[in-house]
Parts: C-alpha cells; structure tokens; sequence
C-alpha cells in the first residue's frame, strides 16, 4: 500500500522543495492528472501542483473554476484500493476549490504553530468541520510557545494529543529534496509523525 501526497495549491512545498521542482507540464493543473503522477519510490507516489503563470495568479477565480475535476480524480484514487493514505496538501482560506476538496477528506487536520498569529486565527475564523487542530514546530524552552499552549489546551477542544516539535531534521529533508522517514527516519519529527499516522486510522 502506497501513500499519495497531492499538492493543491501552487505555493506549496509538497513537491517542490520535498521532492523535485515541476513545471506546468509535469502537474495535474497542466495535463491529465493520470499523466502527471510522479513515483518517488515503490512506497510514494505524488501527484503535484505545479507552477502558475503571472496571469492565473492575478484572476486566480478564472482557473480554480476548471480545476473541479481534481475531485473526481481523488474518488478514483480512493476507490482503486493502490494507496493506505491518499494526502491533500491545501491552502488556507475558503475558495470553491478548497471546500470542495475539503469535503472529499475523511479527516482534516488544521496545521497551527503556537504563536500569536495562529492564536488569534483560532479564535477568530471557523475551521472545517470535523478538523483536528495538530501543533507544528513546537520549541521546547520557548515560554511564549508553553504559555500559548497552556491556553490552547483549556479552550481548543480540537487539539491532537500529539505534537510535532521543532527538529533540524525537518529543514535539513527539506533542503536534500527527501523525505523526513528517508533523510532522518530516526529523527524525533519522523518518530513523531509515525506516531500521527498511527493514531489517526488510513481510509
């Protein structure tokens, strides 16, 4: 079984910096999405945004509007069986192709950093609904970053019982295009999204 990360949004890192960079002809935004899968290893397969030319970022309305198909895409994907995880990367916000693609999710994870930026986004926008709050880049030592977390624990009721601390691991994958499990399978970030992967079940 495989798991299948598919980027979403242009600015996202998913497959850029992760793995290698695409241009428009190597994504699913620029061709058949069947054409446009990318197998990193027998154990990874992605399926990437790809780049955006300077008009469709300027009049972003004009391509989400032929993009639903995405979604039919990920129902294929889903009911085919090949994959154990199939992961949307997806941007902040609610355009009509984010809520769309939300709705085909089983679960939805909210990635927040304890800062006052996230803190304030909490308490003032709605998350969707059934969305898990998961803490990222958690510093041990940081006093900002305990007390915010202290008070998220008494009034963010979404809030996972597992966090991802902050790791050198993670910019050093980064950096080496490679996975987390690849570069530094032994790293606390990986061990610490093995143990995501386990408590939230596969589709």
């Amino acid at each position: 079984m495989t798991p299948a990360p598919i980027t979403c949004c242009a600015c996202r890192l998913t497959s850029t910096s992760s793995i290698r960079a695409v241009g428009r002809d190597r994504c699913w935004t620029g061709q058949d999405w069947r054409d446009a899968g990318l197998r990193y290893t027998s154990q990874l397969d992605l399926l990437p945004f790809g780049q955006l030319t300077a008009q469709e970022r300027e009049n972003p309305q004009s391509w989400q509007e032929t993009l639903g198909e995405i979604g039919s895409a990920i129902q294929a994907l889903k009911a085919s069986g090949r994959y154990s995880w199939i992961l949307l990367d997806l941007p902040y916000g609610a355009s009509p192709l984010t809520r769309q693609l939300v709705s085909l999710c089983d679960h939805t994870l909210a990635i927040a950093r304890v800062d006052a930026n996230c803190h304030i986004r909490l308490h003032q926008q709605a998350l969707p609904a059934g969305a898990h709050i998961l803490i990222n880049d958690l510093r041990i030592g940081s006093q900002l970053q305990d007390d915010l977390y202290q008070v998220w624990l008494q009034s963010q009721r979404r809030l996972l019982p597992i966090v991802i601390h902050r790791d050198e691991a993670m910019a050093e994958c980064m950096a080496s295009k490679q996975p987390l499990g690849e570069y530094r399978s032994d790293s606390l970030a990986a061990e610490e999204v093995l143990t995501l992967a386990k408590l939230v079940p596969a589709a």
